[in-house]
């Protein structure tokens, strides 16, 4: 059997493994992980051995006798580093729990292993494996969100649509009246928030001219995403803007002086970026995360925590009201459930109440989204996205 045989094998392994793992128990073992990346390591070394040995016209047991170019091994160490800080990115974001965040990791590192013609490999193929995952769920989230719409149409049909309708539009004018003495904030929000990705726009098409990869600019991408939810505080704030309209000025007076760029070209870019972080981070993520977590909830006795249950916001807010619980003791808000010590802490804590009734979120499975966006990537060349846009485009 091939190399490539051998670690496609081991990718349909750890992949299938981890999806059974994470649907069954909805953990993903810690040890797979190693093991699937120390079996990664060992491939890379053993291909290391015959580049070094082929480059130099020599062999040794069977080494040497056929090799890649030294330039393959910095293309690797590149799409890992992409990897890393994508799936950091969105475990941060609250996107994804740990265990999903590593089992990425895992297989995009055996990808090159099993396939060596990957498309975008090595700079851009960490954003293919991401639309791929992320398509794939979101088609599925489509169809059960479809199907729950249709389940409830015909006593949606029997209602009466205008006082819906006119319960919706009281909600919508009581938020507006309750958002208004914050208005000021909210502009400010708005502008800063603008006044960033057309920062961004300007420094990627600086890079640009000066030859950076598609990789730096992906790096400023996540870097930016993973630090503005963490900042909107600030951005909040009158003097900020006052600071970004003086730094957006000063970089468009640069640009159109003294470098001639398009600016209208630049503002353009700068608005498709803002709106495309809001719409995707806004509207597509919120649509996943109530799919994964709605409906989901069930209780459990205070005695019968146990470690990858996540409580709801509403318990984690009412044992920190009720002081119940240390302040240490309480979870983080991260997705990845109750750690062993966590959960431990907590049973220690209320075990003066051990039949406490306690609110957790059922989570869904993300595991098998993982497998299958990554094994897209591996048998074609082309994303999800583009092969529906053709499947579908008028020929």
């Amino acid at each position: 059997m091939t190399l490539e045989g051998v670690y496609g094998l081991l990718f349909w392994s750890f992949g299938v493994y981890a999806a059974v793992s994470d649907f069954r128990r909805r953990r993903i073992d810690n040890r797979l992980i190693v093991i699937g990346l120390g079996a990664a390591l060992l491939g890379y070394a053993y291909l290391a051995c015959n580049t070094l040995l082929g480059s130099h016209r020599l062999s040794f047991a069977g080494l040497g006798l056929w090799y890649l170019p030294a330039s393959f091994y910095p293309q690797v160490a590149l799409h890992a580093g992409l990897c890393v800080v994508a799936a950091i990115t969105l475990w941060y974001l609250r996107v994804w729990p740990a265990g999903d965040a590593k089992l990425f990791i895992l297989l995009s590192s055996l990808l090159p292993l099993a396939a060596r013609n990957l498309p975008g490999f090595p700079s851009i193929l960490a954003v293919i494996l991401l639309i791929n995952i992320f398509v794939l769920a979101g088609i599925f989230v489509a169809a059960v969100v479809a199907k729950e719409c249709l389940a409830v149409l015909p006593q949606l049909l029997r209602r009466n649509l205008w006082e819906d309708v006119k319960a919706f539009v009281d909600t919508m004018n009581k938020r507006i009246q309750d958002e208004w003495p914050r208005r000021h904030k909210i502009l400010m929000l708005v502008w800063n928030t603008f006044a960033l990705f057309l920062l961004f726009q300007m420094v990627c098409s600086a890079f640009r001219l000066l030859g950076m990869s598609i990789a730096v600019q992906l790096g400023l991408y996540l870097a930016t995403l993973m630090v503005l939810e963490r900042i909107q505080k600030i951005l909040m704030r009158s003097d900020v803007a006052a600071l970004s309209l003086f730094a957006v000025s000063m970089c468009l007076l640069l640009m159109g002086l003294v470098f001639r760029w398009d600016l209208v070209l630049q503002l353009r870019g700068g608005v498709r970026i803002a709106i495309g972080f809001v719409l995707f981070f806004g509207f597509i993520r919120g649509l996943v995360m109530w799919h994964l977590q709605s409906n989901r909830v069930t209780t459990v006795e205070a005695g019968e925590l146990r470690a990858g249950m996540r409580l709801t916001a509403e318990t984690v807010a009412g044992l920190g009201t009720e002081k119940r619980v240390e302040p240490e003791a309480l979870p983080d808000s991260y997705p990845d459930g109750l750690s062993q010590d966590e959960a431990h802490a907590l049973r220690s804590s209320l075990s003066e109440h051990p039949q406490m009734q306690l609110q957790i979120h059922l989570s869904r499975p993300f595991a098998v989204w993982i497998l299958a966006g990554c094994a897209w990537t591996l048998f074609f060349s082309q994303n999800v996205s583009g092969f529906l846009l053709s499947y579908w485009s008028p020929r």
